[in-house]
């Protein structure tokens, strides 16, 4: 929630990176037609992106993903749709033909994906676009009928993580157990 006089960059820019939607007080007037108010009230306005790429999409060549990515002309790009609804994985059905997929949302650490027909343990790192969007290659597209691609999120500290808590959990055991046994009545310290 910014004022659009602090707006950095123009509708089709901001939409290309994913936003959709920009909230902010009244009397802030936007001066480009893209950004279209949709609701109104006495503390905000809500206005939408008419520019904005969907968060989604799919090339069918290396020519169309870089041009999108350079800004330049009218790449073709397909939507596509995730059917999950779900944070950390994600299921999206893939027209026939598209080699790459392109997703508006940072990159991070622990993504990975394959395709649903592929063997289950055939898991691919995500990779990071130049704007710091997901780039999901596609080896061997299927031309003549949909795929799938499914994606997770494993946080690579994860594992670390599951055994800090069980080792403090053993030691926090342990400590009661010792505690409690140099505490029961007859036996004293010696």
């Amino acid at each position: 929630m910014i004022s659009p006089a602090m707006l950095k960059g123009d509708a089709r820019s901001l939409g290309r990176l994913g936003v959709t939607h920009l909230v902010t007080c009244p009397g802030n007037a936007l001066q480009e037609a893209a950004w279209v108010k949709v609701w109104s009230s006495d503390v905000m306005e809500l206005y939408r992106n008419e520019e904005a790429v969907p968060r989604y999409i799919g090339f069918r060549d290396n020519d169309a993903k870089d041009s999108f990515l350079k800004d330049e002309g009218l790449p073709r790009w397909e939507t596509l749709k995730e059917t999950s609804g779900r944070e950390n994985s994600r299921t999206i059905e893939v027209p026939p033909g598209t080699r790459w997929i392109r997703i508006a949302e940072n990159e991070a650490s622990g993504w990975k994906y394959r395709v649903a027909d592929s063997a289950p343990d055939d898991w691919r790192n995500v990779l990071r676009a130049p704007d710091a969007s997901m780039l999901l290659p596609l080896d061997n597209p299927s031309t003549d009928r949909p795929s799938t691609v499914l994606m997770e999120y494993d946080p690579p500290l994860r594992k670390e993580g599951f055994i800090a808590s069980a080792t403090a959990l053993v030691l926090t055991i342990g400590g009661a157990w010792i505690a409690s046994r140099s505490s029961s009545p007859g036996r004293g310290i010696v």
